[in-house]
Order: structure tokens, then C-alpha cells, then sequence
């Protein structure tokens, strides 16, 4: 975990997280601050290949990060949100790939 990440994942992961960041921006701006959540993350695959959703954690991380430095929480740490494991939902070929973010209130669910 402590190795140098390569290029092509330090691309990604500023993806993930730019994407996060302006889509929740664009919606919300910055005053939308939110309360304690947990992060429910639904990814598109298009294969019914199984997979491990653990492997896609990496996934998650980056757009918490985007959705925090968004102006959401103070910091992403375990005070402000509880990250799962994504999910993952079938789209035909052809269809949008949509990534669903979903943000429940601790408490609430």
C-alpha cells in the first residue's frame, strides 16, 4: 500500500475524484453540507462475469474524495463516512455506463 502508485492509477483516481467533485458541485454547490453518511456505490459492468466488489474499493475512495473536497463533509475520515463495498448493476451494450452514488444519513437507514 505504500509503493509509489503508477501513472496510469494517479490518472484514474484524479478521474474518479474530479468527476465527484463537479457533479456534486454542478447539483449542490457548496452549500449542501451533509451529515454523517454511509456511501453506497453502484458500478456499471456490461459482462455477468462475477466479481469481487472488495477489488473495486479503490473505486470508492477517490470519489468520496471528490464529493468531500466538493465542500460535503469536513474531512472523509470514519467521523463523517462509512464507505461500503460498491455494488455492481448490469447495462446492455450500447446503453449509458452510470455510476449511482447514493448518501444515506447515519441513523436513517
Amino acid at each position: 500500500m505504500n509503493q509509489r502508485a503508477s501513472r496510469t492509477r494517479r490518472v484514474y483516481h484524479q478521474a474518479w475524484r474530479d468527476a465527484a467533485y463537479l457533479h456534486y458541485y454542478n447539483v449542490f454547490g457548496y452549500s449542501l453540507k451533509l451529515p454523517p453518511c454511509h456511501v453506497h456505490i453502484s458500478l456499471p459492468v456490461t459482462t455477468r462475469v462475477r466479481r469481487d466488489s472488495a477489488n473495486f474499493q479503490a473505486t470508492v475512495k477517490p470519489i468520496v474524495d471528490g464529493i468531500q473536497r466538493a465542500g460535503a463533509w469536513p474531512d472523509d475520515t470514519d467521523e463523517f463516512t462509512t464507505q461500503h463495498n460498491p455494488t455492481f448493476h448490469h447495462v446492455k451494450r450500447g446503453e449509458p455506463k452510470l455510476v449511482y452514488i447514493e448518501l444515506v444519513e447515519r441513523g436513517s437507514e
